[in-house]
């Protein structure tokens, strides 16, 4: 029996001042693309769906946070989120939403204060199935 892949959701440059993002996601895509035999495994592992720049109209007219409309797309998750002003976030919570198998979801930032990486994540408590799980990637890339 063939094990289904894992989806894998990379989203880069919500913020239009965040040119670091566009560059490590893009390092990520060359990756995959590449013929290295870790980038080969990973491809036959998983589904791999990215968006390198989810805040265009942002970046094209030269907003550092906001959108075309004005808003933090970073802010506009919630249930009562404008579609027609915030295409952005829907969309993308929508896609998350259907993804049978998602794994992760990496939303790539970069930082004017913070040095190297820093992750979050949701929070568990202590006893939760979940804790050490969500504990597992920033520990190895620590």
């Amino acid at each position: 029996m063939k094990k289904s892949k894992k989806t894998i959701l990379i989203n880069g440059r919500m913020h239009p001042g965040e040119t670091h993002g566009s560059w490590v996601v893009h390092s990520i895509i060359r990756f995959l693309l590449s013929t290295d035999s870790k980038a080969k495994e990973l491809r036959e592992r998983c589904i791999f769906k990215i968006v390198p720049m989810l805040n265009v109209d942002g970046v094209i007219i030269g907003n550092y946070r906001a959108s075309f409309a004005g808003v933090d797309i970073n802010r506009m998750f919630s249930a009562d989120a404008n579609q027609k002003l915030n295409p952005e976030s829907t969309l993308l919570k929508q896609l998350a939403k259907d993804q049978q198998g998602l794994e992760f979801y990496f939303d790539v930032h970069s930082h004017s204060n913070k040095k190297s990486i820093f992750m979050y994540g949701p929070h568990f408590p202590l006893h939760s199935e979940h804790y050490l799980k969500i504990r597992v990637l920033p520990k190895i890339l620590a």
